[in-house]
């Protein structure tokens, strides 16, 4: 279990309604329901809960919550295959976004991965989806290439994005760092 901070100053964090630190730990059965809204409320073609479910059985993908004041504010999933790690799914609740929850989120599965000595991250975003393409560059991810068509409702390109982490490891800032 992990406990950051959400925001960088704490009058952003009382604005946003973030009463606390941000609480990171592995998602159970028992967070489905709040996971689902968010997934719901982010995605136009969303994961079920069967997917969920099947996902948190399969012992190399890990799937994150990050809990604030109580309240389910995120998650995020990934999967390690021997020295990659391939990020499937992160969202934030829209009422708590740009305070850091996904960063923190990010942080804390680059910390996962540097113990399964992970070298390669790698994942999908859709090509209009700006802030996650912020977050995922102050994590040193770049542009490798394009999968035509890869989403749907609406059909749109995605960006194939990787990130060698023991090439940047030292880059990330204070807290986020894999090691």
């Amino acid at each position: 279990m992990v406990f950051l901070s959400g925001c960088d100053d704490m009058s952003t964090q009382e604005d946003m309604g973030i009463p606390g630190p941000v609480e990171i730990r592995e998602m159970t059965a028992d967070d489905l329901n709040e996971v689902l809204a968010i997934e719901h409320a982010s995605f136009s073609a969303p994961w079920t809960e069967d997917h969920f479910r099947e996902e948190m059985a399969v012992p190399f993908c890990h799937d994150l919550v990050a809990y604030c004041g109580g309240k389910l504010s995120g998650y995020m999933s990934f999967a390690i295959v021997h020295d990659e790690v391939h990020i499937r799914n992160i969202a934030v609740r829209r009422d708590v976004r740009r305070c850091g929850i996904a960063s923190t989120l990010m942080g804390e599965m680059l910390s996962i991965t540097a113990r399964h000595r992970v070298r390669l991250a790698i994942l999908e975003v859709r090509v209009s989806n700006v802030a996650a393409a912020r977050l995922y560059e102050k994590f040193d991810f770049s542009v490798r290439g394009v999968r035509q068509a890869y989403y749907t409702r609406p059909v749109e390109d995605a960006l194939i994005l990787c990130a060698d982490l023991f090439e940047n490891a030292g880059t990330f800032s204070r807290g986020d760092s894999p090691l």
